[in-house]
Formats: C-alpha cells, sequence, structure tokens
C-alpha cells in the first residue's frame, strides 16, 4: 500500500464514492492573502480539483530530506505514475480532518466540502474536488511553504498578511471569529464505523 502511516489513516486503501462530506484543515496565508496548502497548493474560491502530484513531492523530499522521505516512499510514489486522481492505491488529493481537534488553531483553519472521488479513514478522508466552506484567521497567517508538515506559519510580525485581502479573495466563503462558531454552523462528518466481520479487517495496517 502506497503512503506514510499518517497518510493511510485517510483512506489510501478505500473509496467511499461520490458522497459529499466535510472536515477540517489548516491552510497557510501568502502576502496576496491566498489559502496555501502544505504542498504548495494555492486554493481558490468557488471549487477546486485535486491532481495527482505524489511523483514530483516524493522527488523534492528525497532530495531535501523533508521528514526523512526514504527511498523506499520514492519508489513507491514512482510506481503510481499515472493516477488519474485521487485513486485508492495514491495518496494525492484534498486531505481533511473529520475530528476538528486535530487541527492547530494558529493560521487559518477551516471547513472544506470533499466530492467527486473520495477516500476516507479513521482521521479523515481526502477528494478530488474541494470547496472551502468557512474559515477561521488565526494570528500565525503567513505559510513558510515547506513541502510537508503542520510548522508552517511565520509570525505577522516578521512578514504581515492582511486578514481584510483574505476575506476578499474568497467572497463565497464564510468567515468566522471563532472555531467554536464555525464548527457549530459547519460540522465535520464524524469517521466511519468499520465492520469487524469484513474481510480483510484483522489484516489492516495498525492505525
Amino acid at each position: 500500500m502506497a503512503g506514510t502511516h499518517w497518510q493511510r489513516q485517510f483512506g489510501a486503501s478505500e473509496s467511499i464514492g461520490g458522497s459529499s462530506v466535510y472536515g477540517s484543515r489548516l491552510w497557510g496565508v501568502d502576502s496576496y492573502g491566498r489559502l496555501i496548502g502544505q504542498y504548495r497548493h494555492i486554493w481558490r474560491p468557488g471549487e477546486n480539483v485535486a491532481t495527482c502530484n505524489v511523483l514530483q513531492a516524493a522527488i523534492h523530499m528525497d532530495v531535501s530530506g523533508v521528514d526523512g522521505y526514504s527511498l523506499k516512499q520514492y519508489l513507491n510514489a514512482k510506481s503510481h505514475v499515472g493516477c488519474k486522481g485521487v485513486e485508492p492505491k495514491c495518496t494525492c488529493g484534498f486531505y481533511a480532518y473529520y475530528d476538528q481537534t486535530k487541527v492547530p488553531t494558529e493560521g487559518a483553519v477551516g471547513v472544506i466540502e470533499g466530492y467527486g472521488l473520495i477516500t476516507e479513514g479513521p482521521l479523515g478522508f481526502r477528494s478530488m474536488r474541494a470547496k472551502i466552506k468557512a474559515v477561521v484567521l488565526g494570528r500565525h497567517l503567513v505559510a513558510d511553504l515547506p513541502l510537508s508538515g503542520t510548522n508552517f506559519m511565520h509570525d505577522p510580525k516578521t512578514n504581515p498578511s492582511n486578514p481584510a485581502q483574505v476575506e476578499h479573495n474568497y467572497p463565497d466563503v464564510k468567515f468566522f471569529d471563532k472555531v467554536e462558531d464555525m464548527y457549530s454552523e459547519f460540522p465535520p462528518n464524524k469517521p466511519p464505523l468499520y465492520d469487524p466481520d469484513e474481510a480483510g479487517f484483522w489484516n489492516k495496517p495498525i492505525g
């Protein structure tokens, strides 16, 4: 199975088809007030469509040593060239957590609606298509834009960002002052319940 242990928790092997699901995630914000994903993807207002860049990310991580990306993981990713987007064997797509407590509260925290082809796991889902539904802008808003990890915020004192510009860029997104209010109006889906009698259940990788 492709992907790291963390990635498998978002459904690296199981598909739930074309349902619409809600989940929580984190963004950085660049100097233009654009929401920036973990792998340098610039999120747009309205629909965002994922494309597979697993191999490209693997090459960068392998060269830079980010997160200790291993040769085995690189070769695993290389074998998935030709992925059409969010295939169960791959790890691409827009990620979001079902459990909002897993998402740091610094930066731009929000809720997305994932749809199209979706896979899900114990922690959340990844989807081929996604829309940003709601956002809370935290204290640290500027993205350092690494290739992985959630520690990608700079203090606005050293590289300030304009929250008003973020709201201007995303007119179809509802902005909140408190995460509690956001999750009350846009609650993430609950994690799936797995059937212990399902074939292969007891042979799943430890989660």
